[in-house]
């Protein structure tokens, strides 16, 4: 956010890359600024908005929820179906047919199945595989990617304050669109040989797309930087071709001019350094966060939820899932829910 002529800007970042259990959640918010863009100090004191790993620190749940809920400028809601409706930016990849994750099945035993599970018509698959059992039954039935039906909790003030900051930094949340891409779904591109950087790099662009319609000139993008890479250039997917300019690319950040879309850079530690990533993270860990949730529930898990990274808690859960899932109590293959890598 360090360009005072842009009017409009946009911020991505993506959270959910690593962990063992869980979607990869891409977000972006688009910004309209009436002044200078505020710094990050400026942000924290007037709103708390903050790096999300900040804000959601262990026990802050509430924290973090009242200020993802303040950023949307929500009032009243009645649950987080109703609340995130309509900002779903459209996937570049659809569901395997009916979500047998075949291909997930040749590796690491995360393939579909699971007993209870009605059998689908005769199909080819792609690994060779049967046909497999498509996921059923609440809270799974047509949630891919998923979101959780149940209320969302009573919120304090603080949900006004954030509103009310941003109004007095003269920022303006414009628009927001987030692409959720469930676990079964990466299991398959990942076993199709598609890299992780690609995956990711590909939402990023699907979500900058559907921010940037109807921003005018001078809209800039900043993104948080994605798997370790200081060129995007040659791995770009839908801008293939679409380079105009190559600016920099170094380890802090890689910036490019992009036909249709404007400058694009990519921040190292832009969740802790850009305000506008900072607020689409926090947007990120919360909507990831709200999945967690039903999958913690779906597993008649009782107490804090984990993370679902690479803790004891989270190899609990889905030792927990395992078992419901053996038992017949849940009919939805594990490679739904647990990562290939």
């Amino acid at each position: 956010m360090r360009s005072v002529e842009a009017r409009r800007i946009i911020g991505v970042d993506e959270n959910g890359l690593g962990p063992r259990l869980g979607p990869l959640v891409v977000t972006g918010v688009r910004l309209r600024l009436a002044g200078a863009p505020p710094s990050m100090a400026e942000l924290r004191a007037a709103t708390g908005l903050d790096d999300s790993k900040r804000v959601f620190a262990p026990g802050r749940r509430g924290r973090g929820e009242a200020l993802a809920l303040g950023v949307l400028g929500v009032r009243t809601a009645a649950s987080p179906v109703g609340l995130l409706a309509g900002r779903a930016a459209a996937l570049p990849w659809a569901p395997p047919e009916a979500c047998p994750l075949s291909a997930a099945g040749r590796i690491g035993g995360l393939g579909p199945g699971g007993a209870g599970a009605a059998p689908l018509p005769p199909r080819a698959a792609p690994s060779g595989l049967p046909p497999r059992a498509a996921p059923s039954g609440p809270p799974w039935e047509a949630r891919c990617p998923a979101l959780p039906v149940r209320a969302l909790p009573r919120w304090t003030n603080e949900v006004r304050d954030v509103t009310a900051g941003l109004e007095r930094l003269g920022v303006v949340v414009e628009r927001v669109a987030w692409a959720v891409l469930c676990p079964g779904t990466l299991n398959v591109a990942l076993a199709d040989g598609t890299s992780k950087l690609a995956v990711d790099l590909r939402l990023f662009e699907v979500v900058v797309e559907a921010l940037r319609a109807d921003a005018g000139e001078g809209c800039e993008t900043v993104c948080g930087k994605v798997g370790g890479t200081d060129r995007y250039g040659p791995r770009f997917a839908a801008w293939e071709g679409r380079v105009r300019e190559v600016e920099l690319e170094s380890r802090a950040r890689s910036t490019y001019e992009v036909a249709g879309v404007g400058r694009v850079s990519f921040v190292r530690d832009a969740d802790a350094a850009e305000p506008a990533v900072a607020t689409a993270s926090v947007l990120g860990k919360y909507v990831r966060e709200l999945w967690m949730d039903d999958l913690a529930a779906a597993a008649g898990w009782e107490g804090p939820v984990p993370s679902g990274y690479h803790d004891a808690a989270s190899e609990r859960l889905e030792a927990r899932l395992r078992e419901r899932i053996a038992a017949g109590a849940l009919s939805l293959p594990i490679g739904c829910v647990r990562r290939l890598r």
